[in-house]
């Protein structure tokens, strides 16, 4: 999927929510319930702020210039995101994604438009009978084919629809990579792996959760077993129980507030 990604929250979220993969066993789940989202959001706006230290409190500093913190998020009725748009830093539209899935929730296409609409790329996914992604092909504004890559997905979900095992192979069936990940009672991802194609571990994270299923610890390590970074949450909640703002610290230390603006299917 041809989305770019740059700041830790933003980053967790995709990792969480990617939708390209196929199901092999069990249902899978929406973007919405991938994100933990509560309720049935129809659009979701989010913006990054430095967190500055004022007098011993915590205030919104400047927002962020770079243009992947601030992103429009558009859902359709079954749950699913159908549109991402990135912002310049005066708040203009810097570029727009598309995404169109199959029946089964399997993600077929997704397109780049640049701010005045013109298409930029496109992605196209087919799948074999057991709903495996097999092959990409990637065109250009004019409809040129730029290069097709056969490759196959392979993805287990256990009966809640998380993510057990994903494992991407090489036209020649040659395991390329893979990650592992674990639940706990409520369905949150607690624990998640990244393997090499020759199975050493290249990285491992770690997650905690508030009782609304909201992260408040995100523990990045190292392929040796020690902590590289930790991330930890605070949040403010609407009535549905989504957070609006969250502050993130690194190594405890302030980093940044992101607000998001929600709105529902009334």
């Amino acid at each position: 999927m041809y989305i770019k990604t740059s700041v830790p929250l933003l980053l967790l979220i995709l990792l969480f929510v990617y939708n390209g993969s196929a199901q092999t066993t069990g249902p899978q789940k929406t973007t919405i319930e991938r994100e933990g989202l509560k309720g049935k959001p129809t659009q979701v706006k989010q913006d990054r702020y430095e967190a500055w230290t004022i007098f011993g409190g915590m205030v919104k500093g400047t927002r962020s210039k770079d243009f992947r913190d601030s992103y429009l998020a558009i859902y359709n009725d079954a749950g699913n995101k159908i549109e991402w748009r990135e912002y310049n830093p005066d708040s203009t539209v810097l570029d727009k994604y598309t995404f169109v899935y199959d029946d089964k929730g399997n993600l077929t296409e997704d397109d780049l438009y640049s701010a005045a609409g013109v298409i930029l790329s496109k992605h196209t996914y087919t799948y074999d009978g057991s709903a495996n992604l097999m092959i990409e092909y990637n065109y250009n504004e004019t409809g040129g084919l730029l290069y097709r890559l056969k490759y196959k997905h392979t993805v287990t979900y256990d009966s809640k629809g998380n993510e057990l095992e994903w494992n991407e192979f090489n036209s020649a069936g040659d395991l390329m990579n893979k990650r592992t990940s674990k639940y706990d009672d409520a369905g949150n991802k607690i624990e998640w792996s990244a393997f090499e194609k020759d199975g050493t571990l290249s990285s491992k994270s770690t997650c905690k959760y508030d009782d609304k299923g909201n992260k408040i610890e995100w523990n990045q390590y190292k392929p040796d077993g020690s902590l590289l970074k930790k991330y930890t949450y605070t949040y403010e909640y609407d009535k549905q129980g989504n957070w609006v703002k969250a502050i993130e610290l690194v190594n405890n230390a302030p980093q940044s507030i992101y607000i998001r603006q929600i709105k529902y299917t009334h």
